[in-house]
């Protein structure tokens, strides 16, 4: 049985993401399984990419079988190499957030103990002061996220650096890691030291913040927000009861986009 590579120039080479991709033939091999073992065997489970100077890692061996005119039992494997994502983390906890409205008002107690004409109704708004509605701090869930990414020292230079600077702040546009247009926010990345294998590691990070639909201030509901975008409120006075008092009520609620958008994947190779 021999397993060789296809042609001396049968190699294809990719800079960004780094990769390699090699096709071999198997001759004589029984089943696709002693194919395969061949594959395994004679292709190594690294390779050094040699324009970028970076190690890339064995990921996927494809085999299709094929008879050729003289007879015989005929494979032909390729080999893809890219280069390894070696470190995902993220922080998955909470962080502060102060609302003005409640999910629901539960109880409304007057001076006899009981919801009564000396109760008000404000619409869920937490927190009135004879001016306006304190509100209150509530914890919401929080994600961020940093990718650890290998480079070949070839391509860590002074526009590489521009290049990933130039998105600190923008929010998708485009589903990215699975994450629909307008959730993640970009925070920037860090090089780290060269590592053993030839690579330099560069640290991106990322911020997700839900997009929603459905919200409501006040009486004014259906709003619709960006995971990132910035949501304001205007107001207005309105009486209760007999008009003796008055309090803030939604006006007016404004949606603003104050990241620019773009395609990360694409602005930053990854």
């Amino acid at each position: 049985m021999i397993c060789q590579q296809k042609a001396k120039d049968d190699v294809t080479y990719q800079t960004s993401p780094p990769g390699m991709t090699i096709t071999y033939n198997v001759i004589g091999a029984g089943t696709d399984a002693d194919a395969y073992a061949a594959v395994y065997s004679t292709c190594s489970a690294t390779k050094v990419h040699p324009a970028l100077n970076c190690v890339l890692s064995r990921k996927d061996v494809s085999l299709t079988h094929k008879t050729p005119c003289t007879g015989g039992n005929f494979w032909e494997s390729t080999v893809k190499y890219e280069l390894d994502l070696s470190t995902f983390s993220f922080d998955c906890t909470n962080e502060s957030q102060h609302i003005v409205k409640s999910l629901s008002t539960m109880h409304a107690y007057g001076k006899c103990g009981n919801a009564d004409a000396s109760t008000s109704d404000f619409g869920q708004m937490i927190g009135w002061n004879d001016e306006d509605f304190d509100g209150c701090d509530i914890i919401v869930p929080k994600m961020e996220w940093s990718e650890t990414i290998k480079y070949g020292i070839t391509q860590i230079n002074m526009a590489f650096a521009k290049n990933i600077a130039s998105y600190v702040g923008y929010v998708n546009s485009t589903t990215f890691r699975t994450f629909p247009a307008g959730e993640v926010l970009y925070l920037g990345a860090t090089l780290g030291n060269q590592s053993n294998d030839l690579g330099v590691n560069v640290t991106y990070k990322f911020r997700v913040s839900p997009n929603a639909t459905g919200l409501s201030v006040g009486s004014i509901s259906n709003i619709a927000k960006g995971g990132h975008q910035y949501l304001w409120v205007s107001k207005e006075q309105t009486f209760i009861n007999d008009k003796a008092k008055s309090f803030k009520v939604p006006k007016g609620v404004y949606i603003e986009q104050v990241y620019p958008a773009g395609d990360l994947a694409a602005g930053l190779g990854i």
